[in-house]
């Protein structure tokens, strides 16, 4: 499965993650009465945010939803769109500035536009050497290509990031899990120091360990050897 499971998101867990991210300030309101919300969610028979969505897609229901769960329709409509965005969206391959022209067109000649669609056929080692006979690229460069559609499915890792994670021998969402916090920032740290490091925001533990928890989530439909 390409995208988190949000039955594997317990309402424990999901207190967890908000209490512990670094929320903008149009979330911030998830916090307010949290245990109360969640609480009255669980009353209900829900465990997992899988059950929090299902109730939430009814938007003409919220006015009578906010007033079962003790909260108002705005707190709904925000809490709808957090956990909208643990289900992280494919990129269209065009976008991520991975690829070269020959190879979107390539992919693009049987269907395949997003990370997801990659990610969907290079389960095993075979899928991918008939994909690399199929579109005519080479084998080493699927298996590049395979391991950036599984960490692009990282909340939190993005094509500039997965540049950087493959630098530094990190290729996969199983390399990611295995791989401790302070590792990954000392060769960031050197990386940065030898200004090769990624642009954007300096990346912190609390970043990783972020990224880290959504990886955990994930599906390990691969298999890489």
């Amino acid at each position: 499965m390409y995208e988190t499971d949000l039955g594997r998101i317990t309402l424990e867990e999901y207190a967890f993650l908000l209490r512990t991210q670094d929320l903008p300030p149009s979330r911030r309101i998830l916090l307010d009465g949290l245990d109360d919300v969640l609480a009255a969610f669980a009353g209900k028979g829900v465990s997992d945010l899988s059950g929090v969505f299902v109730l939430l897609k009814n938007k003409k229901a919220y006015q009578q939803l906010a007033n079962e769960l003790g909260t108002m329709s705005e707190y709904l409509n925000i809490l709808r769109r957090d956990i909208s965005g643990y289900a992280k969206k494919p990129l269209s391959l065009a976008g991520t500035g991975l690829f070269s022209d020959y190879e979107i067109e390539a992919f693009t000649s049987i269907g395949i536009k997003t990370t997801k669609d990659v990610y969907e056929r290079i389960s095993s080692k075979s899928d991918r050497a008939m994909l690399s006979a199929e579109i005519g690229v080479d084998t080493d460069r699927i298996e590049e290509i395979a391991g950036y559609a599984d960490l692009l499915r990282v909340n939190g890792i993005g094509p500039v990031f997965v540049r950087f994670f493959f630098d530094i021998g990190i290729r996969s969402v199983q390399d990611f899990l295995s791989t401790p916090v302070a590792a990954i920032m000392e060769r960031y740290r050197a990386a940065v120091a030898a200004g090769e490091g990624p642009e954007g925001p300096a990346l912190r533990d609390e970043d990783i360990e972020y990224c880290l928890r959504f990886a955990g989530l994930l599906d390990a439909d691969v298999t890489w050897r």
